[in-house]
């Protein structure tokens, strides 16, 4: 398991990224000031709807 200091740099190496996205940029900036809790199961949600989305496209592009 990683500390908080290390995953704490790892945010601010992902922040200091210039090939990182804006909208990661700042989701990374503004999702720390809320409740860890309550940003991880937003997080784990739009995960899950994007993956099934992304899943969905794949399959009706290779009709599948």
């Amino acid at each position: 398991m990683k500390t908080l200091q290390q995953i704490e740099t790892e945010i601010a190496a992902v922040i200091g990224d210039p090939t990182t996205s804006y909208w990661l940029k700042i989701q990374l900036r503004t999702r720390l000031n809320r409740d860890p809790l309550d940003y991880a199961a937003d997080s784990k949600a739009l995960c899950d709807i994007l993956d099934d989305r992304a899943s969905a496209i794949l399959a009706e592009t290779l009709q599948i």
